[in-house]
């Protein structure tokens, strides 16, 4: 088995948001330690590119098959825990992009393998937080609170404190998301509190605090402002410009300045991220985003501008996914933008059918799903 540093050093060679199906051609990828890393940057690229992560995690559970297994019965848990991992890192990519069924296909493979070996611990717990995840996605909130309590039960008996911390973030999401925002900011507080320093799991961090800034938006007033505050810290904690949770800053801001009464600048933060999600090629995104900005313009008879972005957003929805549902609902709205018979109603039932799709961590809309740490 590859050290880490060699195994680092492999993955280097490799642009792996192209080239990853290189790794199945040559024997040298075929490592324990070459496919956690790898495993690991496809959980990475989640928010960023889901796109990519997407691309990359198919090829993980054919990495993890091609592994030779170590003698002995150590040797046969260790190599089914890597394979239940790849499958779960793919179930991720999938609920990434919003295609929950294939989601729920790979995770209920990865939870097979899981349960048909007696595996427990770390791998067990890691399918209960992206499953929470799931859930919370299909607003089935009672299982996701159940699903994540199972996994910080477990790193509780193994005084996991990094992956406590990861799990009370992921709670947090689902508390926002069925309403209960009090809960999840104390959520979000709990989690911070378990990492006084950024820099010890800054992931982690820059999740409970970007969460904090999401949940705090539907305060009272007041709370606005600790929102704005929470926003800039997790701005500053993220370093990468071109990332879906940069357009996402855009996005909460947006929401700050047209609850504080200054519509304009918030229309003009709204463009701002639907332009960057679009580039990056995040449909779902786009489209909440652009149903958000057309609420505006609907009510200040901006009819020109609704069509144009209506049908634009439509024809790019369309070029990205296959979801008929979603097309539909889109389809809907913009032909009652062409007529201008558009109503609130109509732009809801829309908001609905698409944040029933996305993955935690996607949009800033009714659906307030935050970040969760759970790739």
């Amino acid at each position: 088995m590859h050290s880490k540093d060699y195994a680092r050093r492999l993955l280097k060679r490799l642009d792996l948001s192209r080239n990853a199906g290189q790794m199945l051609d040559r024997s040298t990828y075929w490592d324990e330690t070459v496919c956690k890393l790898y495993c690991a940057r496809c959980d990475g690229e989640i928010f960023d590119r889901p796109l990519v992560a997407l691309t990359m995690a198919k090829i993980a559970p054919r990495l993890a098959l091609l592994i030779p297994e170590v003698a002995g019965q150590a040797g046969r848990l260790r190599h089914r825990s890597l394979i239940a991992r790849a499958y779960g890192v793919l179930g991720s990519a999938y609920r990434a992009v919003g295609d929950l069924e294939a989601a729920q296909r790979e995770y209920q493979i990865a939870l097979r393998i899981i349960n048909s070996e007696g595996l427990q611990g770390v791998e067990l717990g890691t399918i209960y937080c992206r499953m929470s995840v799931l859930a919370t996605c299909k607003r089935q909130f009672s299982e996701a609170l159940e699903l994540i309590d199972r996994a910080l039960t477990i790193y509780a008996d193994l005084d996991d404190t990094r992956r406590i911390a990861e799990g009370v973030a992921i709670k947090s999401a689902a508390l926002g998301n069925a309403g209960r925002y009090s809960e999840a900011i104390d959520c979000c507080g709990e989690c911070l509190d378990l990492m006084p320093n950024p820099n010890t799991w800054p992931r982690t961090y820059y999740a409970a605090t970007h969460n904090m800034a999401l949940w705090c938006t539907y305060g009272k007033p007041d709370d606005l402002n600790r929102a704005r505050s929470y926003a800039r810290r997790a701005r500053r904690l993220n370093t990468t410009r071109r990332s879906v949770a940069v357009a996402k800053f855009k996005w909460i801001e947006a929401r700050i300045m047209i609850r504080l009464g200054s519509t304009r600048r918030g229309e003009a933060y709204l463009l701002a991220a639907i332009s960057r999600l679009d580039e990056l090629g995040a449909a779902l995104e786009t489209a909440l985003a652009a149903l958000e900005l057309s609420e505006l313009w609907r009510r200040w008879g901006e009819w020109q501008k609704l069509r144009k972005l209506a049908a634009r957003t439509y024809a790019r929805f369309r070029e990205l996914s296959a979801d008929s549902e979603a097309i539909a609902a889109l389809g809907l709205w913009l032909n009652a933008s062409r007529t201008e018979s558009l109503t609130a109603e109509i732009i809801q039932e829309s908001q609905r059918i698409i944040e029933a799709r996305m993955a935690p961590g996607s949009c800033v809309g009714k659906q307030q799903t935050g970040i969760s740490t759970k790739r």
